[in-house]
């Protein structure tokens, strides 16, 4: 009799059975899904640019254009303040509505001066904020959409790109007009388009009466 020396293990289905490749769809799809992400915010920002409406926006007290990187600078504004906020009709309502959450979206609605230029253009004034885009909006007003992000009001506008040489200009500027702001009213603000969503782009930085674009 002769002896099987054949391991049932060998036969055995789940052996002798190759394994499966991974799904090339399961590789690709979220590849996609990142490149249809980064091609569509350039998209929105350049509809933005081309058609939306111009504003301006009053930076906040003490901003330095602070650097993040590599020609990437940041800017806050005045309305990035809650307590800039919690003055504003509505405001009562829609803290005490959402301000323990921790991430959603808001419209600020913003109204144009009545002088626009003086030696630089002056700042929209914010005149109500709420937690919907305002159906009825005069002619001289404008709804910026922004989010809070834990404890950081945001509107996609902190942040651009300028030179280091460039960038050093602009601090130099700043500087100088912040020591003739007691005497002379020295602004810095920044020019902003917005479109009929409430989605906004920066545009430029006004320092005095000078003019920097991004």
């Amino acid at each position: 009799m002769s002896n099987d020396l054949t391991s049932p293990a060998a036969d055995s289905p789940s052996n002798s059975q190759p394994k499966k490749p991974l799904s090339s769809w399961r590789l690709w799809v979220p590849l996609l899904l990142q490149s249809v992400l980064a091609v569509s915010i350039p998209l929105q920002d350049a509809h933005t640019y081309m058609t939306g409406k111009s504003i301006v926006l009053q930076t906040s007290a003490g901003n330095s254009a602070n650097p993040m990187g590599r020609d990437r600078r940041e800017l806050n504004y005045e309305i990035s303040h809650p307590e800039n906020l919690r003055r504003l009709p509505g405001s009562k309502q829609f803290f005490d509505r959402h301000w323990g959450r921790r991430n959603f979206t808001f419209y600020v609605t913003l109204q144009s001066p009545i002088v626009r230029y003086a030696d630089s253009p002056l700042p929209w004034q914010p005149v109500r904020i709420g937690d919907e885009r305002p159906q009825h909006l005069a002619r001289n007003q404008i709804a910026l959409k922004g989010q809070v992000k834990g404890r950081r009001i945001l509107y996609g506008l902190e942040t651009y790109y300028m030179s280091e040489e460039r960038h050093q200009q602009v601090n130099n500027e700043v500087i100088r007009v912040r020591n003739l702001r007691d005497r002379a009213g020295g602004s810095f603000v920044v020019e902003v388009k917005v479109d009929d969503r409430g989605h906004g782009v920066p545009v430029s930085l006004w320092v005095g009466d000078r003019h920097y674009r991004f």
